[in-house]
């Protein structure tokens, strides 16, 4: 392997970049491969679930199989606690910046679209049931700040995983990584009833509140889900440039 110094000053390079992408590309091949598999066939079992199946049958399958989604998602920076990254990613003739947009891409961009793509196909051809299943989670109709929230949630508990995956040594790093996310997820879980409970104590709450207000609660929590996300993305772009 070429081991060539780098300084500061380098620009980015794509070439480089690809470097580094084909380097995770044997222990990640399979996993890109499955994760794609699985979403098209998790698809395909809540249409079937929605179209065909009693509302009372198919509400608990289609939370169970959205769960699952949501959960690859969160957990996808576990890939990145395999010994061999951790002790060979140092000799890669690459910049830290690099580094970063193959790791954090692959967690925030990559398997998001791999996970989305069956959804985003259905509801280009038409389909309704892929928004009454957000719907379904949150317990409200569809808002535009319902569909943000949702997303940047998922994309803030994939890069605390990536995050603890990164600043911990790899005897932990799997560990760490699960509890970063139940963590955040908590922590998130009481943000969002902080915040529900502040408005309705200056609003006032009612049988109606969650339909006249959920817009802008939502609003408030993807704002703190995207601050995150800055914080975060920052952090793992340190360790990655320093640490590994």
């Amino acid at each position: 392997m070429n081991t060539q110094t780098l300084s500061n000053t380098d620009r980015t390079s794509w070439k480089r970049i690809a470097m580094v992408w084909n380097f995770y590309l044997p222990y990640t091949r399979k996993k890109l491969i499955g994760f794609t598999i699985l979403s098209f066939l998790v698809e395909g079992m809540m249409y079937y679930a929605y179209t065909y199946m009693p509302q009372q049958t198919a509400t608990p399958i289609l939370l169970m199989l959205s769960v699952m989604i949501a959960a690859l998602m969160s957990f996808s920076g576990l890939v990145f606690a395999k010994p061999r990254g951790r002790e060979l990613q140092t000799l890669l003739p690459a910049l830290g910046m690099e580094k970063s947009i193959v790791i954090i891409g692959y967690v925030a961009v990559v398997i998001p679209l791999l996970l989305s793509i069956p959804s985003l196909l259905s509801w280009l051809l038409g389909s309704l049931y892929t928004e009454r299943n957000v719907a379904l989670l949150f317990g409200i109709e569809l808002n535009a700040s319902v569909v943000v929230y949702s997303v940047l949630m998922l994309e803030s508990m994939a890069l605390s995983c990536l995050w603890a995956v990164l600043g911990t040594s790899r005897k932990f790093a799997m560990r760490n990584g699960i509890l970063a996310v139940i963590g955040y997820y908590l922590t998130l879980s009481f943000a969002s009833g902080f915040v529900t409970g502040f408005i309705a104590g200056i609003k006032g709450y009612s049988d109606n509140f969650m339909d006249d207000y959920s817009q802008t609660i939502y609003s408030v929590l993807a704002t703190i889900c995207g601050i995150y996300i800055i914080f975060a993305m920052i952090k793992c772009c340190r360790i990655i440039k320093h640490g590994i």
